[in-house]
């Protein structure tokens, strides 16, 4: 076996295993909730728009 092929061998390994532990590090993490960044009135965020309108 050529050098060239252990060492994409070993690379391809390395960044299976950091994703992993990223993951699993990750996994412990909250995400702030999707209400919190809501707009409470439709029309601060798009004014005149007929597009909404037609969806209600």
């Amino acid at each position: 076996m050529s050098w060239t092929v252990a060492l994409i061998i070993l690379l391809v390994l390395g960044v299976i295993v950091s994703n992993l532990l990223l993951l699993k590090q990750s996994a412990n993490h909250k995400l702030p909730s999707l209400k919190d960044k809501q707009p409470q009135d439709k029309t601060e965020n798009q004014k005149g728009s007929a597009w909404d309108e037609d969806d209600d």
